[in-house]
């Protein structure tokens, strides 16, 4: 069986003025995104979008599923109810074992 591989996160506290952000209210959710490099950028597509009160999402459960023995790179994305999408976050890498 394929090891379960959890992406977590943190919501975001604040918008970048400093006004404070309730996740709950102010986000429509998060967008995961998944590479075989690490070079994220405006014009990739999440491969997961989901709802504001999650902060963790098990990569196992794609489906389609990721190919074992690859590396990968993830990344996640806060989407607000207005306004523009935040900026990447710190990326992991992970890989399932062949």
């Amino acid at each position: 069986p394929i090891p379960q591989t959890i992406l977590s996160w943190e919501a975001p506290k604040y918008f970048t003025n400093d006004s404070s952000l309730v996740a709950a209210t102010d986000l429509q959710g998060f967008e995961i995104y998944v590479r075989q490099d690490t070079s994220f950028g405006p014009g990739d597509s999440a491969i997961k979008t989901v709802s504001p009160d999650v902060a963790l999402f098990d990569l196992a459960t794609l489906v389609p599923p990721l190919s074992r023995g690859v590396t990968y790179y993830a990344s996640v994305r806060a989407v607000p109810v207005d306004g523009e999408k935040s900026d990447f976050s710190d990326i992991g890498s992970f890989s399932f074992p062949q």
